[in-house]
């Protein structure tokens, strides 16, 4: 059964919206990536991770949090998606919870999938700011939402500016 406030983070996931910022963080991203061929994990994460302080979700410092929790442990959930976040530590640098979509159509090497044996290919980067016990609600959130393989597809490969 799902909370009333999981539910919420799911409609503000999903909302117009959201949808609206996603596609205009993705067309800003793309035109400031156009030329570079290669994007490593690095870079999607300390991407996600400014967008996130450009929103105020952040203060710059939670950036090296996130790279911490990737070290402890990969951040690829699979289906072609990886959810990038801060470690416990780094809460205290979280000004307000927030979520920031990047695409990679190409898609990003990010470590091993264990669970295929095969490469691990990010095409979209989800990265996650939590403020208190809301990181696991905002991740709960996040893979119900996902679990429509269309709207997983659309994301991934939307050039919609609007």
């Amino acid at each position: 059964m799902m909370s009333h406030r999981t539910a919420g983070i799911e409609e503000m996931i999903m909302s117009k919206e959201t949808s609206q910022a996603l596609d205009a963080y993705m067309t800003k991203f793309q035109a400031a990536n156009k030329e570079q061929q290669v994007v490593l994990c690095e870079d999607a994460i300390k991407f996600a991770g400014e967008q996130l302080v450009k929103l105020g979700n952040v203060s710059p410092e939670y950036i090296a949090g996130m790279f911490a929790r990737e070290e402890l442990v990969s951040t690829y959930l699979g289906e072609s998606i990886a959810v990038p976040h801060g470690t416990i530590e780094a809460k205290q640098y979280v000004q307000k919870t927030g979520i920031v979509f990047c695409q990679y159509p190409e898609g990003i090497q990010w470590g091993e999938d264990e669970d295929e044996d095969e490469d691990a290919i990010a095409k979209m980067v989800i990265g996650i700011a939590a403020q208190g016990d809301e990181h696991n609600m905002v991740l709960m959130a996040i893979t119900n939402s996902l679990d429509d393989e269309e709207a997983v597809e659309c994301l991934q490969n939307t050039t919609n500016p609007a």
